[in-house]
């Protein structure tokens, strides 16, 4: 199992695309999990909202304590997030990829 492919909160059409670029966070559903500007992982709220899971503050990401942030098209870009992406940014995947146990 893929968990990122099969995760229920993946919009289909980034399931079959791959893992593009996005220009528009409404490109994903409520609860996708995606690496914004390669210094932010989050999770997608409705209104352009992104939850800040995790950020590289060194590398201009911003502090997941202050709350989250809006997804601005045309200045942030972002990418479906996978499994080395929560490796990176140092999050357990358990409870946002794979059910918790």
């Amino acid at each position: 199992m893929n968990a990122m492919t099969d995760h229920p909160n993946q919009s289909e059409a980034f399931r079959s695309a791959g893992s593009p670029t996005l220009d528009h966070p409404q490109a994903l559903e409520p609860g996708t999990y995606i690496v914004m500007n390669g210094n932010t992982l989050g999770i997608v709220h409705p209104h352009n909202m992104v939850d800040v899971l995790a950020g590289q503050i060194l590398k201009g990401g911003p502090n997941p304590l202050n709350g989250p942030v809006i997804f601005t098209s045309g200045i942030d870009h972002a990418r479906l997030a996978t499994q080395e992406d929560f490796d990176q940014f140092r999050v357990c995947a358990r409870g946002h990829l794979y059910p918790a146990q």
